[in-house]
């Protein structure tokens, strides 16, 4: 499967992320529970993160050569809090009858849940 060509692009101790690049970091993610799933023994196994980490680092070298590791934990971070934030609006607004939580409302927040 040949991947579309990245916009994610470089800068001295500054990477910026497109929204596409972005989503298929979410869906590498996704497929190493060590990562995030607290529940899983291997979540506990610095090694098998670590493994993991790095073969996402690969997958987003295809695509976009000077990534390292350390970009991924950063950005996994940053989305991490991002998804947090918006997790809290969505309930504030919940608990004040202001909105309902629909794949509308909160489209890029869906690709998160797993």
């Amino acid at each position: 499967m040949s991947s579309p060509p990245s916009t994610c692009t470089t800068e001295p101790a500054n990477l910026h992320w497109s929204r596409q690049d972005a989503v298929r970091l979410i869906d590498l993610y996704r497929h190493y529970p060590c990562l995030w799933n607290v529940k899983s023994d291997m979540y506990k196994d610095r090694d098998k993160r670590a493994a993991a980490l790095k073969g996402i680092a690969e997958e987003i070298r295809k695509i976009t050569a000077s990534i390292t590791t350390g970009d991924i934990k950063r950005k996994i971070e940053t989305l991490r809090n991002q998804h947090r934030r918006e997790m809290r609006l969505v309930h504030k607004s919940q608990e004040l009858g202001q909105t309902k939580f629909t794949g509308e409302n909160y489209g890029a927040l869906m690709t998160c849940h797993f």
